[in-house]
């Protein structure tokens, strides 16, 4: 899965380098990614920077700030 990610990053490189392009690439589905609407807008949504998804979301569509983070990991994975 690593690999997968290095070559994924690799292959958006161009573009990233828009500030048009705004990405948001996490590394877990189930406790980052958007797929209910609770999820942009709970207290305890993701955060990206400082802001939630919806907030940088938000700022990016409607020009406001540029939103380009690449998550390094789940932060709800507990070590085994």
């Amino acid at each position: 899965m690593k690999g997968y990610r290095s070559q994924m990053l690799n292959l958006l490189k161009p573009i990233s380098k828009s500030k048009q392009n705004g990405m948001s690439i996490t590394s877990c589905y189930a406790h980052c990614q958007a797929q209910y609407q609770v999820m942009w807008h709970a207290d305890n949504s993701t955060l990206i920077g400082t802001k939630t998804i919806s907030q940088s979301v938000g700022d990016w569509y409607f020009d406001r700030a540029e939103v380009k983070v690449y998550d390094e990991g789940c932060h709800y994975l507990v070590p085994q």
